[in-house]
């Protein structure tokens, strides 16, 4: 509550940037890799259950349809009841969840069981997005964010290495006790460790609405077909690593380590990608996206036809890893871009439609198993040829402009010689440095007012900038302002 003189209440310090991107990032390769631990255990389980090994690949699919579909209320979880505390409760039921999968006595139970996990799971990632997005510095946002989504990424191949080593030494159910207590115990960390920032959370929108948004987001045809990019994917991801597993390359058939050192070898891609991401930005999504597409089809195009030679095999995979974790992050950024003012909820359905597509991959490579390896890669390769054209239809539509608005409708445009200046980023905050650096009209208390530049021209109705455009405050103008002398253009029309 203001004093007397009108001073603010001191605002919250933010959480420290290191402590906290580490903690989640570390958190977030043990959660989401739990999806592909499976991969290097098929064999085992398929032994310990006496079914065959392509029929495990269901505890894969399990996981990731329900871990799919819980995003779509993970993200009001967290809105309604504080990234902090959902975080925390989220990991100690998948740690349960995870501990419970090793005492699975058959098939149908494992999948059960492997359902439950994964719907347990998908209240990490949305809440690791929102606690991020209000407790970091704004400008140290968008770093960390492509640290954790770059961890989730690095779990796919973490997450095998890891498993086939520990499993090895201890079988498959040990690998599941360990992922179980290594989560409890991340709760724990969370506890401890992360601090919330804000002591009260905003309005948070009902599910209905959330739903609602969604709908919107899929009556837009040029939404639609980003969505079937991604669809596509993590489909051809999990497809040709659920390969390498299940038919192997004739070279490697029977020789675990160097099928470790095979899945190993893609590990530097998922380094090389974060390193590279300011080069990377520099290239629009209509043009990054494709290109991704075409280079993991070429990839693995290549590797299903030099499968016999180790060494062009690995370097086949590795730029195959590389394209993939260039695709990813680019979709969310053209998506995001398509959907307006719905961004939330269009992120939110990309995380739904990447891992639906990601709980398609193994019985893709299963349904496929009688051709081999060389022959489900590359039915793989096709799949990512038709995500490829349909994201070069998805980025001409971006090229052209026709995403400004869900429904088809553009927005206002800009006018007069200033358009580009007065930016103001839609999380700038009273103390942001970022916004609010035009001086055209009065500031809110709290807010600095910087070097003034010259302000947009009078008669333009909007604030200029790519952020978010809003119409200039009703009524009197301040005292001061440069406006103030200037007539209102009066409307030609009657």
């Amino acid at each position: 509550m203001p004093d007397a003189q009108g001073a603010h209440p001191p605002t919250p310090p933010y959480a420290p940037f290191g402590r906290t991107v580490g903690v989640l990032c570390l958190i977030g390769v043990l959660v989401v890799g739990q999806l592909y631990t499976v991969i290097p255990l098929f064999a085992g389980m398929g032994r310990d259950w006496s079914v065959p090994v392509g029929s495990a690949a269901w505890t894969m699919t399990a996981f990731g349809l329900s871990y799919a579909v819980g995003f779509l209320l993970s993200g009001p979880l967290a809105e309604r009841f504080g990234a902090r505390r959902v975080l925390a409760l989220g990991l100690l039921a998948t740690g349960l969840a995870t501990a419970a999968v090793a005492a699975a006595p058959s098939l149908g139970a494992a999948c059960a069981l492997r359902a439950l996990q994964g719907l347990c799971a998908s209240t990490f990632a949305p809440s690791a997005f929102a606690y991020l997005s209000t407790n970091l510095a704004p400008d140290r946002r968008p770093v960390a964010l492509t640290y954790l989504t770059s961890s989730f990424l690095a779990s796919a191949v973490i997450a095998q290495v890891c498993a086939q080593t520990a499993g090895g030494a201890a079988g498959w159910r040990g690998v599941f006790l360990g992922a179980g207590v290594l989560l409890v115990s991340a709760a724990g960390l969370v506890m401890a460790t992360l601090r919330t920032r804000l002591s009260a959370a905003g309005p948070s929108p009902r599910l209905s609405q959330t739903f609602a948004s969604m709908g919107r987001l899929l009556a837009n045809p040029t939404l639609l077909l980003a969505y079937g990019a991604t669809l596509t994917i993590l489909a051809g991801f999990v497809a040709t690593y659920t390969a390498v597993q299940v038919a192997g390359p004739p070279a490697m058939v029977g020789h675990p380590q160097a099928l470790l050192a095979l899945r190993a070898s893609a590990l530097p891609a998922m380094l090389l990608v974060p390193l590279g991401a300011p080069l990377l930005a520099r290239v629009t999504t209509a043009v990054r996206v494709p290109a991704a597409f075409v280079l993991a089809a070429a990839s693995i195009i290549t590797a299903s036809f030099l499968k016999d030679h180790t060494i062009v095999l690995a370097v086949a995979l590795f730029s195959f890893v590389v394209a993939v974790a260039i695709a990813t992050p680019g979709l969310v950024e053209m998506i995001a871009s398509l959907a307006g003012p719905a961004k939330g909820a269009s992120v939110t359905l990309y995380a739904f439609v990447l891992f639906v597509g990601a709980s398609v991959g193994p019985q893709f490579a299963g349904a496929l198993g009688d051709t081999g390896f060389g022959g489900i890669i590359r039915s793989a390769a096709i799949l990512l040829s038709v995500g490829a054209v349909v994201a070069i239809a998805a980025g001409r539509a971006v090229g052209r402009g026709r995403h400004s608005r869900v429904g088809g409708r553009r927005p206002p445009r800009s006018r007069g010689r200033h358009a580009d200046r007065g930016t103001v980023p839609a999380d700038s905050e009273p103390g942001d440095p970022r916004g609010h650096q035009d001086a055209g009209y009065a500031r809110p208390p709290g807010h600095p007012v910087q070097a003034p530049v010259p302000p947009p021209h009078p008669s333009d109705p909007f604030r200029p900038g790519p952020f978010r455009r809003e119409p200039f405050p009703a009524g009197p103008v301040p005292y001061g302002d440069p406006r103030a002398g200037s007539a209102p253009r009066q409307s030609s029309r009657a």
